[in-house]
């Protein structure tokens, strides 16, 4: 922001820039513009491919469906696995 200042006694205009304001508008557009922008992101249009576009959509048609390894719960089914290993580890400090 550019401000004038007049000094009568010595008769001279003085023009300083105020940088802390210039600082804020430039902070507050950038705030702006990135506000914009994530809400522009957020419309189902951009992702046509989404199955989330009907907020009272059946879960039956996102959800896996259940196999031997999950349930359709996706708790663990009968030929569920996890690998395991035991380790003995010696060391030494010096």
């Amino acid at each position: 922001m550019l401000i004038f200042t007049y000094d009568h006694r010595s008769n001279s205009i003085t023009l300083n820039l105020e940088k802390e304001t210039t600082m804020k508008k430039l902070l507050s557009f950038g705030i702006m513009c990135l506000t914009v922008l994530t809400v522009l992101a957020q419309d189902i249009r951009n992702n046509p491919g989404s199955n989330h576009g009907n907020k009272f959509e059946q879960l039956g048609t996102i959800l896996p469906t259940p196999n031997e390894y999950r349930t359709a719960s996706g708790a663990p089914g009968p030929k569920y696995w996890q690998q395991r290993a035991d380790y003995d580890i010696k060391a030494t400090l010096d």
